[in-house]
């Protein structure tokens, strides 16, 4: 009986390192820097799967090439496994531009470069306070708004209120209306002895 036990304990042990491929263990192959045509063949090879999970854009960087993988590179895994690629990306990130409007000029910039948009130029416009950031526009002169997704590479033309507009106070329009009504004193008296001349009939002289 202790034999018999001992046989099935042994067979039940065996069966387990076969049913959960203890024996294929084998390691993540570097795939930094291949392309991710490459990248997939070589995990063909080695009996592992591919998928890309995220990417990023960078200028510098070679489209479509393998800049991290999880597990890493020389990690123990199982065979038929999938390995999870990050790569490069052929087109920029698009991201909804913030509001930005009556900012001031630094403070509209920082909350841009948080986003990723690191790309501007400035264009002085009227407004009635100086220095602040009143909208964007792109570099064709249309003009952009709040929640539009455009790409962090994109070249941003900020507009600035550079010039104050002049603003009127109460007593500059009442000042307006009074001149526009009232006529000089200069005026008015010419005007009553003109008045008084027509209204003097002639003596009837027969």
């Amino acid at each position: 009986m202790l034999i018999i036990s001992a046989l099935i304990l042994l067979g039940i042990i065996q069966g387990l390192k076969v049913y959960t491929r203890q024996s294929e263990i084998i390691q993540v192959p570097n795939l930094n820097h291949k392309t991710l045509g490459e990248a997939l063949k070589i995990l063909e090879k080695n009996s592992l799967y591919g998928e890309v999970v995220d990417s990023i854009y960078q200028r510098d960087k070679p489209m479509n090439t393998i800049y991290d993988v999880v597990p890493a590179q020389g990690s123990k895994v199982k065979t038929g496994r999938t390995i999870f690629l990050k790569i490069y990306s052929s087109t920029p990130t698009k991201k909804a531009l913030p509001d930005i409007k009556d900012l001031p000029l630094r403070a509209a910039k920082e909350t841009l470069k948080r986003l990723g948009f690191i790309h501007f130029t400035e264009k002085e416009v009227e407004g009635l306070h100086k220095g602040l950031c009143v909208g964007i526009e792109t570099e064709d002169g249309k003009l952009l708004q709040a929640g539009n997704r455009i790409s962090i590479e994109s070249n941003l033309v900020l507009l600035i209120s550079g010039k104050e507009t002049e603003t009127l106070t109460v007593d500059d329009l009442i000042s307006s209306e009074t001149d526009s009504i009232t006529p000089p004193v200069d005026s008015i008296y010419t005007q009553e002895i003109e008045n008084k001349e027509e209204d003097v009939q002639p003596d009837n002289w027969f």
